[in-house]
């Protein structure tokens, strides 16, 4: 029984770290796919108008976007390291 119990355990916590990671990575595609939207529909210097909301909010998810990018980089250098 406790070995049952423990695989479950194990299971359990292989699942909600491969959901994390998933998390992370839409988290990071959504916050990339933005920049590149963002910059093929008004180019950053030449930007006016109604577009700028764009870059007003990928400035604002990047307070989301840049964390996670880089903690998926650490967890990627780190995990290969082992």
């Amino acid at each position: 029984m406790r070995a049952a119990v423990s695989f479950l355990k194990a299971a359990l916590a292989l699942a909600i770290a491969f959901m994390i990671l998933m998390l992370l990575i839409l988290i990071a595609v959504a916050f990339l796919a933005l920049l590149v939207t963002a910059q093929w529909v008004c180019p950053f210097a030449q930007c006016s108008g109604e577009a700028t909301d764009l870059w007003a909010f990928a400035a604002f998810s990047s307070i989301v976007g840049i964390p996670t990018i880089l903690l998926l980089f650490l967890m990627i250098y780190y995990g290969r390291r082992r």
